[in-house]
């Protein structure tokens, strides 16, 4: 990860209703048709809380490419499927500088 300059730290809970696996499947779905294509992509890891707190965690290569992703995953494809299962009230979107790698 030392290429990577930024981190995208996405916080959200799922739509009601909505199981683990499913959010999971698509979050395979976007990884392999959408995230890994993308220019500047380094890695991608998905968390969750006791709570239902979930987080995706992508790290990108620079700023330009993030913001290029984001604007593509707002077109139909393979983004869709999981932004679906994602309670969009719930969302707050952070990127952060790398500033050390150890």
């Amino acid at each position: 990860m030392k290429d990577a300059t930024v981190i995208e730290i996405t916080t959200f809970q799922l739509n009601e209703g909505v199981l683990a696996e499913l959010l999971l499947q698509a979050a395979d779905k976007m990884q392999k048709e959408f995230l890994a294509k993308a220019d500047g992509f380094i890695s991608r890891s998905i968390t969750v809380e006791e709570n239902g707190t979930w987080r995706d965690i992508i790290a990108w290569k620079d700023k330009r490419s993030m913001e290029e992703a984001a604007q593509r995953a707002m077109e139909p494809g393979a983004a869709v499927p999981f932004m679906r299962c994602i309670d969009f009230d719930s969302v707050v979107m952070k990127a952060v500088e790398i500033k050390a790698h150890y």
